[in-house]
């Protein structure tokens, strides 16, 4: 458990409140600004281990001085005797349950189903809910937190699109998300007008609109055979990095090409996202110079904010890519000190399977992930294991499930207040076929 202070409102507490939360919430709490770390508030079930060993130490000095002979007693009032303080019981907050890893507790869950003894660290947590030891195909046995959170903290890699967006942790299955209802430069709703002296000002208010999200259920499933599970030191890194790779990839997958029916609204084809046309007379399959430039001239946001995603086939016409005057726009990974990312027009360019393949629609995309937001269960990525569904071939089932949803925050691009251009912070370049 941690403790914090909201900045904002959070389920049914308010702003400047101070609570304790399960380590991964609170995490994603301070991650998205809706929190920061806090101290134990005085008075609460922690204990201040530091204080309490300074105050055990004094008395037992205290109760020496009083044994030698020709030593003054010291007044009642001086008493320093330690508090008793009535808490949790320290295995409840043991992340781990008292397993070692994951390999340890496998062990544990297949001794359990074949009748060989109930290890009491299984008993420590309740199951995932609606879990039943009795009946297996229930749900099997909760993965501790820690072992869990091996995954979430890698779908927070740097190949991930996840940590990129608007992060929104939500206690509920639905959000709905207030933004201003704007489709056109300088007209927001409230209009400030020129006025004689003593005329009545024109009252103006703005729209609102308010984007939707639904939870969905990403799962992944993992079955491992009796033989490794003989080996509790590979097992733990290979079904960690099974899940975490499945899910990181299948989230990605969404947030770029998603239709929105039980997943997130994907980025390619979406109404808000700004489309660039080819060059007249340009080849197929080609990124060329004046695509990038014109992709960056439509881009509104704060640049720092960008990056370019891409096919990983679009590189190699990247490498080659001069302006008129010779000067290559882009720097591969390693061209400077402490850039490990290419650099594209000052943007870093993040190179995906996910994206399209070279020369269509979505094979480089320019933009501002922030302006994507991705609402996900505040407790993170839920991990079990049973035996139950692949007893008959001797295998142990690992099983994540992932609650999320994503759409990008506008519904349109943003029109010119003059000319026939549009802009937005999400920008794809035309098929070129």
């Amino acid at each position: 458990m941690q403790w914090i202070k909201l900045l904002k409102p959070y389920d049914h507490h308010t702003a400047g409140e101070t609570i304790s939360l399960d380590g991964a919430e609170a995490k994603a709490l301070i991650q998205t600004g809706h929190a920061e770390q806090a101290q134990a508030p005085e008075g609460s079930d922690d204990v201040d281990l530091k204080s309490l060993i300074e105050r055990t130490v004094d008395d037992a000095m205290d109760g020496l001085i009083r044994r030698l002979p020709g030593k003054l007693e010291k007044s009642p009032t001086s008493d320093r005797r330690p508090r008793i303080t009535v808490g949790q019981d320290n295995e409840l907050l043991d992340p781990r349950d008292g397993f070692r890893g994951v390999g340890e507790f496998a062990h544990s869950v297949r001794r359990a189903f074949e009748n060989h003894g109930l290890d009491h660290r299984l008993e420590r947590r309740l199951k995932a809910q609606g879990a039943s030891e009795g009946v297996n195909a229930d749900g099997g046995y909760a993965v501790p937190i820690e072992f869990s959170n091996n995954v979430f903290n890698d779908i927070l890699g740097e190949d991930s699109l996840f940590n990129r967006c608007f992060l929104i942790p939500m206690t509920s299955n639905s959000i709905k998300l207030p933004a201003l209802n704007y489709t056109t430069q300088g007209n927001f709703g409230v209009t400030a007008y020129w006025t004689g002296e003593a005329a009545a000002i024109t009252q103006s208010k703005p729209a609102y609109r308010q984007p939707q999200l639904n939870l969905n259920k990403l799962a992944a499933l993992v079955p491992v055979t009796s033989e490794l599970l003989e080996d509790g030191i590979a097992i733990e890194p290979i079904i960690t990095k099974l899940a975490a790779e499945a899910i990181t990839f299948t989230l990605n997958n969404a947030i770029l090409n998603g239709n929105g029916t039980s997943k997130p609204t994907g980025i390619v084809g979406h109404a808000s996202v700004v489309s660039v046309a080819k060059e007249t007379g340009q080849a197929a399959a080609t990124v060329v110079a004046d695509n990038v430039v014109k992709m960056r001239s439509r881009y509104i946001g704060n640049p720092a904010n960008a990056v370019f995603l891409i096919h990983r086939d679009v590189e190699a016409q990247l490498l080659t890519m001069q302006d008129p005057s010779g000067h290559f726009l882009y720097f591969a990974p390693g061209t400077f000190a402490n850039t490990p990312s290419g650099r594209l027009l000052g943007a870093d360019v993040v190179p995906l399977s996910n994206c399209q393949a070279l020369g269509t629609v979505g094979d480089i995309i320019y933009a501002d992930l922030k302006q994507y937001a991705i609402g996900y269960k505040a407790a993170g990525p839920t991990q079990a294991m049973s035996l139950h569904l692949y007893f008959n071939t001797d295998e142990l089932a690992y099983r994540w499930t992932f609650r999320v949803d994503g759409r990008p925050w506008r519904d349109a691009p943003l029109a010119a207040a003059n000319g026939p251009s549009t802009y937005g912070p999400l920008i794809t370049l035309a098929t070129r076929s």
